[in-house]
């Protein structure tokens, strides 16, 4: 076994405990023995992680690795797992991306991120939405700071636009098109007595990045003592800081890799047959973290096909286009910029389609070869589930 080979395998044995180890907790918090066998495991993660960084910014000249937080790349001003490094968009889209998190923040002193596909934007080409995560800290916010924020992104005529304000973990949501004082103090009685912690916006913008698309900020309320639970909400694995004051969590936390990963096999299992796309970009997710590199070329091209990650891209947008056409406001600022926001949607579709193959009479139906090109994405990733599971499967007997 090569060098190349034993970090490998060394990678999957120490990602495999922590998939094992994670069910474990889900529940409960580690006692003195199990964090002493926590903290370890954490130790040799760094340790490999800060190893695999060095290695990952040879061919990316302006990149520098972290050394505070192990794991992390600095580059064009954002915190990049390094095996998401291969994955980022351009340093103009990066930055006018960035750019738009700032905006969409409720806290001055939390760390907004790239998240989910926008992270991986510089591979799949295409995405449906711009999505962040935001994380705002304990003692650094309060209740009615956070609802005055809310309020002023509600309120807002401008771009990015909010058009819906959500409570996840309450199921509370309004509409920005509907939003008054009530509004304000509902949201302040759900953080306040019904525990809110969870909240989603969801605005609209236009970029040169994407074009017209909805862009969502997960905004995450931590709380002094509370972290470890709020904090299963998101994975910093798929995100992207934009630095902050500080980063929430380390890249390296056993039990949070462990969920992850563990997240990523059901998802790819889950979404195989009834939703290829997505399976490919759990698939992609979790490629990267296992450093599965014979699977790269396959995935790839399987989500730059126009079947892919374009499609998926073109549908979001439709669907977008028939909710903000079904929006009356009754603020004259915010109605005009929602006109202009479904014209510049229209030319994004348009632009979408154009760049989709075109079917002659003589060739199959457009959802023919959809349904083909899902039966055949359907095997691919159940052979790479097969492949990751032996993996980790065969690098925990090592």
């Amino acid at each position: 076994m090569n060098e190349l080979e034993q970090r490998s395998a060394n990678l999957l044995q120490l990602l495999g405990m922590c998939a094992n180890l994670a069910p474990g907790f889900r529940d409960q918090k580690p006692g003195p023995w199990a964090k002493s066998v926590l903290d370890q495991l954490r130790d040799s993660i760094e340790a490999l992680w800060e190893q695999l960084a060095v290695e990952a910014i040879v061919d990316f000249p302006g990149a520098a690795v972290n050394t505070a937080h192990p794991g992390y790349i600095i580059m064009d001003k954002v915190l990049i797992p390094f095996f998401l490094l291969q994955d980022l968009p351009g340093t103009r889209e990066l930055a006018e991306l960035t750019s738009i998190g700032l905006s969409l923040r409720l806290t001055d002193d939390g760390v907004i991120c790239l998240s989910g596909s926008t992270a991986l934007l510089g591979t799949l080409k295409y995405v449906g939405d711009i999505d962040y995560c935001e994380y705002a800290l304990p003692a650094t916010f309060t209740t009615a700071k956070i609802v005055a924020s809310v309020n002023s992104h509600a309120v807002r005529t401008t771009l990015p636009l909010c058009e819906r304000i959500k409570v996840m973990n309450t199921k509370w949501t309004r509409n920005c098109s509907e939003w008054d004082s009530s509004a304000s103090d509902q949201l302040l009685h759900q953080i306040d007595l019904d525990g809110a912690y969870h909240l989603k916006l969801d605005f609209v913008t236009n970029s040169a990045a994407v074009g017209t698309a909805e862009a969502t900020n997960v905004v995450l309320l931590l709380v002094a003592g509370k972290e470890d639970e709020i904090l299963r909400a998101s994975f910093a694995a798929q995100e992207v800081p934009i630095p902050g004051s500080v980063l929430p969590r380390p890249l390296c936390d056993p039990l949070q890799l462990g969920r992850y990963i563990n997240f990523l096999l059901d998802e790819v299992l889950s979404y195989a047959l009834d939703n290829p796309v997505k399976g490919l970009k759990r698939a992609l997710s979790l490629e990267r973290i296992l450093m599965l590199r014979e699977w790269d070329d396959d995935l790839e091209t399987y989500l730059q096909d126009p079947r892919a990650a374009l499609t998926s891209a073109v549908n979001a947008r439709a669907t977008l286009l028939t909710t903000l056409s079904a929006v009356t406001d009754h603020s004259a600022s915010r109605a005009e910029t929602l006109k202009q926001l479904r014209r510049t949607l229209e030319g994004t579709i348009a632009g979408l389609q154009n760049q989709l193959p075109k079917y002659s009479e003589t060739a199959p139906s457009t959802k023919a070869a959809m349904e083909h090109w899902g039966a055949e994405v359907a095997v691919a990733l159940t052979t790479f589930l097969q492949d990751a599971k032996q993996a980790i499967a065969a690098a925990e007997t090592t």
